[in-house]
């Protein structure tokens, strides 16, 4: 049955936020009597989390290679944002903190990196400064920034993102603080209902023990974009594309192009945004195998 996409996951490069309902939609689509779902490449969480909002899927496997990001969800749907979210992270703490293993390695490196890619700080030396500032204000009522910038701010509300949402009208669009606003996707997170049907995974995707009834299984994948620069890690791509051929499951696949014998299930063109910049239409592709 398809429904309205709950548009949830960390904020993550190559994120499938906006297509998430239309890809699980078409799965199900084809496969109406899948119970169980894994997600090998599982990123930013949006497709776990939406396959785990469907009434007929009993158990969803999220999983993630990179330790820190696994940590980091499964921190935010058990204990929500915190306080410590909140602090500010200075481009020296960021690349002291970026590559830990910890859930703050992945919330530092999501959060804090430019594009949320896990790798570049999120603003400019020169600008950083006043990032800080402008944090302080909104986030600490800091009576020294709010002169210092002549901004007006109402201390008196309690809750920081709708301070934010306030204080946005006296900001140029470049100067608006984008870890806030990422931050705010992080706390829709911890009101999610489905948590007992997700598992968390952090191996390599031919490493996960996959025995759930083939019948009632589905493999979804959505490795790092061949010659694209998705994610920091690397694949040997020839090797992925045997994994799947051997494999006994239904398996799906995200990309842009796969080898002839992949059959293509659907295409999605949207706008591919970077940064503060939007570029050309893109059309992503569901391959099945």
């Amino acid at each position: 049955m398809k429904k309205k996409s709950l548009k949830l996951g960390l904020p993550y490069k190559g994120s499938k936020r906006k297509l998430s309902a239309k890809i699980v939609d078409k799965i199900l689509e084809e496969n109406p009597n899948v119970e169980y779902v894994y997600d090998l490449f599982g990123g930013g969480g949006s497709i776990s989390l939406e396959f785990a909002s469907r009434d007929n899927i009993k158990k969803v496997f999220y999983n993630e290679i990179n330790i820190a990001i696994t940590s980091l969800l499964k921190e935010v749907l058990e204990k929500g944002v915190t306080k410590e979210y909140y602090q500010w992270i200075s481009r020296e703490k960021f690349f002291k903190h970026k590559d830990d293993k910890d859930w703050f390695g992945g919330f530092v490196s999501v959060i804090f990196s430019f594009s949320n890619d896990l790798k570049s700080y999120i603003y400019g030396k020169k600008i950083e400064k006043e990032r800080e500032l402008i944090h302080k204000a909104m986030v600490n009522c800091d009576k020294e920034a709010i002169k210092q910038l002549n901004l007006k701010v109402n201390c008196s509300e309690p809750s920081i993102q709708k301070r934010r949402l306030q204080l946005n009208s006296q900001l140029t669009k470049e100067k608006r603080l984008r870890h806030l606003e990422s931050l705010q996707q992080l706390e829709k997170l911890y009101l999610y209902p489905f948590k007992d049907k997700l598992e968390f995974l952090s191996k390599s995707y031919n490493e996960v023990d996959i025995n759930t009834p083939v019948d009632k299984t589905i493999i979804y994948l959505d490795p790092p974009y061949k010659n694209t620069n998705k994610y920091p890690d690397i694949i040997d791509y020839d090797e992925l594309y045997n994994w799947i051929r051997k494999s006994k499951y239904k398996i799906y696949i995200s990309e842009y192009n796969m080898p002839k014998d992949f059959k293509i299930v659907e295409q999605y063109s949207h706008r591919a945004i970077n940064g503060l910049s939007v570029n050309n239409e893109v059309t992503e592709k569901l391959y099945s195998y």
